[in-house]
């Protein structure tokens, strides 16, 4: 690191050498030492602070490699967003390049939360982003659950959504005396127009 250092002092003007020397030094108290002088100059050009690199550190899914924090940064993935899809525990395969498409498809860790503390999930990303992608949040769960379905899956919280079937349907059904059904049932009775 001192040879770096001596390099910058050399061709660049002062203000620039006590930014580099910050930057290397705050690199240095995030414990990204043992990287090359390519990754430390990668960091820099991609606007990955040592204080980003900590508080990623801190958000609960391990280390990440300089590619990854590039990528991370470049897909505007904060560590805020990351230690709240972590506390979470619905995502059961969660890695930082998952974490980049579920914040690539707007995925919101608060409601991640609600649906877990439904009692529903874990699931794969991949059906996480489903469910995002068709406009399922924690009140589609809430349905499910109020319908006597805690052991419904991801996909039968989307089919629930897309089929409209609501919480206040689903109450509707119960106060109509129905009770006790099927996903099938349910959605056949919402397609009908009895609930």
């Amino acid at each position: 690191m001192a040879v770096v250092l001596t390099a910058v002092v050399s061709v660049a003007p002062p203000e620039a050498v006590a930014e580099s020397a910050g930057f290397l030094r705050g690199l240095a108290e995030a414990g990204s030492t043992s990287v090359s002088v390519d990754e430390i100059i990668a960091l820099k050009e991609n606007g990955v602070e040592p204080r980003y690199i900590r508080n990623m550190l801190a958000a609960g899914l391990g280390a990440p490699n300089v590619e990854q924090l590039i990528r991370l940064r470049s897909h505007g993935v904060e560590p805020a967003f990351v230690a709240g899809v972590a506390t979470t525990g619905l995502v059961s395969d969660l890695d930082f390049a998952s974490v980049i498409r579920l914040r690539e498809n707007g995925v919101d860790a608060n409601d991640l939360g609600r649906i877990r503390k439904l009692g529903f999930g874990p699931y794969a990303a991949d059906d996480v982003i489903r469910l995002r992608q068709n406009g399922v949040d924690a009140t589609t769960f809430a349905a499910l659950l109020a319908a006597g379905l805690s052991g419904a899956g991801a996909a039968d919280a989307v089919e629930l959504r897309q089929n409209g079937i609501t919480l206040d349907r689903i109450r509707s059904m119960k106060r109509q005396g129905f009770s006790n059904l099927t996903l099938e049932q349910i959605v056949k009775l919402g397609r009908g127009g009895v609930i």
